[in-house]
């Protein structure tokens, strides 16, 4: 049985942090959404479309990738694109604002299968049920599961690598400005890079 505990897990953990194009049809090819040119502005750019914000996130560019979806979602409230903004949020650390968004989603989602790309090929699944297991691995991080990963030399500090997916530690949890989205993204580009 911990076994199988411990594989929901590694799997909830896994899938956390993996945005996803969609099909809102069941049964219908899986396809990229291409967003119409709505405004959403980052620092004087052209507008961005859901799919330039789904790049952002896909490159590790959490924090601009996510005012980006804000910014989408105000003008196409979607499934997918509030399904990318959750994404955006658990991956900064903002599991309040991931929390509430995954939980419309298991109604608004039910109906709607997505295409993730993770390591191994594309996979589909359902919204509602990604939802359902985000929260799951969200109440098992704020209820303390993480206190069982590696501490880093007693600094508190738990290493990203006994996860194996990419952590954000963040202060906080309101929203940023474009600017210091940006020096958050390039910080940790730099904090990552050897």
């Amino acid at each position: 049985m911990r076994n199988i505990h411990t594989m929901l897990l590694a799997a909830c953990a896994l899938a956390a942090f993996t945005p996803a194009g969609a099909q809102d049809r069941v049964g219908a090819p899986p396809t990229t959404i291409v967003g119409s040119q709505v405004d959403t502005r980052i620092g004087g750019s052209p507008p961005l479309t859901d799919t330039e914000a789904l790049a952002m996130l896909d490159r590790g560019d959490n924090w601009t990738g996510v005012n980006a979806f804000r910014r989408v979602v105000a003008k196409q409230g979607g499934v997918m694109n509030r399904f990318n903004l959750a994404t955006g949020y658990q991956r900064t650390g903002r599991l309040d604002q991931a929390k509430a968004i995954y939980r419309d989603l298991l109604v608004d989602g039910e109906f709607t299968t997505a295409v993730s790309s993770v390591s191994g090929g594309p996979s589909t699944f359902n919204v509602a049920d990604e939802a359902a297991s985000r929260l799951l691995y969200i109440q098992w991080l704020q209820n303390g599961g993480g206190r069982q990963l590696v501490r880093l030399s007693g600094s508190g500090a738990v290493s990203a690598d006994s996860l194996g997916v990419p952590v954000a530690a963040i202060e906080g949890g309101g929203e940023v400005s474009d600017a210091e989205a940006a020096a958050r993204d390039l910080a940790a580009r730099r904090a990552a890079a050897p």
